[in-house]
């Protein structure tokens, strides 16, 4: 079968993801037999749906993520070209099919399986006694919605606070976005620089998984996700996880497998002058749900007091991550795509 791939993401910081998207979806749909074609009838884009460009006169799929419940106005507009829409997370397809009237496909993304190192290693990459710094990990996009100042601060009132003698020297937090350079502007919220890592060098992806592999707790107090990749890539390789129970997040995890944070609701004015590369703008009052900075700092707490308790749920989420394959994601877009 053929189809006419419409996009092809490269970059860092925020694209970073959808790169990632874009390119393993690809290969997974050329593994399954799809040959990539400008001319064939199908059409794919993904990306996100204010960007969508419908390839004329061809049966078109669009397949992208948002963060919030909260849709724009404009979506109503960009998807009406679209004969079928395809989202990464259940929280999604109801708004969608709302606002656009279109058929909408759930379909989650995958991880990779060079993340899953569990099986092999039994957790024994990641022991801890006090021998070593524990090493709470951030991964993600340079976005305020990813939530690296909420752990930052957090961080801060650990090293500055009741619990500064049992954390002295024992803890650090490592910092890992793809921002070339701004991504250093986050040292302005600690005082102490020593126990904090800031990397924002493109890395290989055996590099990332021994990044995952060295951590003992992923952080990631996110805003809203579209899916999560890097919190289920770390939870792939045994990472116990600290995660809000909002978004896509609960399609990753649960309170077995996981550690959900509290949040609260509040409405938060998203604005865009040029959304698109066009000049076309959007804005909208988005609900979302907070986590709150003593949640976030108790679970923290939690993981670095009881590591064991800790670990076996990562073992859990490891296993739990195996469901989410890219070939899965493959075969649930080419049934999208051929659905009548």
């Amino acid at each position: 079968m053929r189809v006419d791939w419409r996009s092809f993401y490269e970059g860092v910081g925020n694209t970073f993801g959808y790169s990632i998207h874009d390119r393993k979806t690809r290969e997974a749909m050329q593994a399954k037999g799809w040959e990539i074609d400008p001319a064939a009838d199908l059409a794919i884009t993904i990306g996100p749906a204010h960007s969508f460009e419908a390839a004329p006169g061809k049966r078109n799929l669009l397949y992208c993520a948002w963060e919030s419940p909260t849709l724009p106005e404009l979506y109503r507009t960009t998807c009406a070209a679209a004969d079928v829409i395809c989202v990464t997370a259940p929280f999604l397809q109801q708004p969608f099919q709302d606002l656009t009237g279109k058929p909408v496909h759930v379909v989650p993304e995958g991880v990779d399986p060079v993340f899953a190192t569990v099986d092999r290693t039994k957790g024994k990459h990641r022991p801890w006694a006090g021998g070593r710094r524990f090493r709470f990990l951030w991964c993600g996009a340079p976005s305020d919605r990813k939530g690296a100042e909420w752990v930052l601060e957090a961080f801060r009132l650990f090293l500055e606070g009741p619990c500064r003698k049992e954390f002295a020297g024992k803890v650090e937090l490592y910092i890992k976005t793809s921002l070339p350079t701004d991504a250093k502007s986050y040292t302005g919220l600690v005082n102490v620089q020593d126990e904090i890592i800031l990397d924002d060098r493109r890395i290989s992806e055996p590099d990332l998984v021994r990044l995952y592999q060295s951590a003992h707790c992923f952080v990631f107090p996110t805003l809203g996700e579209g899916f999560g990749l890097t919190a289920a890539e770390a939870a792939a390789t045994g990472c116990p996880v600290i995660y809000p129970p909002h978004t896509a997040m609960p399609q990753l995890f649960d309170d077995r497998c996981g550690f959900p944070l509290q949040t609260v609701t509040e409405t938060h004015h998203w604005g865009w002058d040029d959304c698109d590369g066009r000049g076309t703008p959007m804005h909208l009052d988005a609900v979302m749900e907070i986590p709150t900075m003593r949640s976030l700092c108790e679970q923290m707490l939690r993981v670095y007091r009881d590591p064991p308790a800790a670990f076996a749920r990562g073992m859990i989420a490891a296993q739990r991550m195996k469901q989410f394959t890219w070939a899965r994601t493959a075969d649930l877009l080419t049934a999208a795509l051929v659905s009548k």
